[in-house]
């Protein structure tokens, strides 16, 4: 779909993001500094919440009804031509057709940068046929079993296929032994530079409260001091410091006043979502007892009562773990 529609990824600059976790608030992270930095970005990012359109963004607004349409039609006869190629269980990902959409609106409206977040994996993920000249993998841990593999070794392999040899650099959070040394073979095989959480930089001081999250990031260029981040979680700020790490190396010059204007104002719905204070009332779209433990990490920094937990989760989800993962501290 790319060859066909000229390559637009080519005559772009496009970051890649994968991970088991927090994929979503690093790509929400490292658009908004770019954008803070006075460029224009692009952001294609799932699920969505309440629009499809929100999955296709530029500085921070979402593709309109007639671009999407637009564009989609564009493709429909390029898509159509290579269905009739494939054969048996094969088809075209839905996350790679979003993706090239995104791409030719990015290309029409001349954005500088582009952040892509993969699908569940990566190495046979759509969204990595996109030319890019870096990526980030966030925190890998046993997910989406068997199809992404069937043991962390298997699953790590999968996300460090992101890793390509057009990429100045690989920026990775903290990661289990396994895992680091899988990111670090693909790194060197690729000829990729790598930048590791805990090594390359990392978060200290890290404190949260209702309004936010307060910390420090060390990099190899500079130490950003309290900086609050307008999420909460431990979690959050680590994803931070990663995509500090990441924009720095895409950047060269980063201003750390534009660094607090980005984390004060950023918004991510939907992710330990503050939406009422009295009662403090919190919104999270965990769907597994891993995620379910952050969202328990931040109410007890915050809440020293007994909370009332309501759970919606789809049966194909893990709602057993995160209601296990809750029952302890839920009245």
């Amino acid at each position: 779909l790319l060859d066909k529609t000229g390559r637009p990824d080519k005559k772009q600059r496009n970051v890649l993001i994968t991970g088991s976790k927090g994929k979503g608030s690093v790509s929400r992270m490292i658009s908004k500094l770019i954008e803070a930095h006075g460029f224009k970005v692009g952001l294609c990012t799932s699920p969505h919440l309440v629009s499809f359109l929100e999955r296709i963004r530029i500085n921070g607004n979402a593709i309109s009804e007639d671009d999407f349409v637009k564009y989609a039609n564009i493709l429909k006869p390029y898509a159509a031509e290579v269905q009739k190629q494939l054969t048996g269980a094969e088809y075209i990902g839905p996350a790679g057709i979003i993706a090239v959409i995104a791409m030719l609106y990015y290309s029409d409206q001349k954005t500088d940068f582009n952040v892509f977040e993969c699908g569940k994996g990566a190495r046979y993920d759509d969204v990595i046929r996109i030319h890019s000249e870096a990526s980030v993998i966030n925190t890998v841990f046993l997910e989406h079993i068997p199809q992404l593999g069937c043991d962390l070794s298997e699953i790590a392999f999968n996300k460090a296929g992101i890793i390509n040899s057009t990429q100045r650099f690989v920026v990775s959070a903290g990661q289990q032994k396994q895992v680091r040394d899988t990111i670090y073979k693909e790194a060197l095989d690729k000829r990729v530079r790598l930048l590791t959480y805990g090594q390359d930089f990392l978060c200290e001081n890290i404190s949260i409260d209702r309004n936010g999250t307060y910390f420090d990031v060390i990099t190899q260029n500079s130490r950003y001091k309290n900086i609050k981040l307008n999420l909460m979680g431990r979690h959050q700020a680590n994803n931070a410091a990663i995509a500090i790490c990441a924009i720095e190396n895409l950047l060269g010059e980063v201003k750390e006043e534009n660094v607090r204007q980005a984390y004060d104002s950023i918004a991510w719905p939907g992710r330990l979502e503050v939406i009422n204070r009295s009662p403090l009332t919190i919104l999270d779209g965990c769907i597994s007892r891993d995620c379910a433990g952050y969202v328990k990490e931040v109410i007890k920094e915050i809440v020293n009562t007994d909370i009332i937990t309501i759970v919606g989760i789809p049966d194909d989800k893990d709602y057993e773990g995160v209601a296990r993962e809750m029952q302890d501290i839920s009245k």
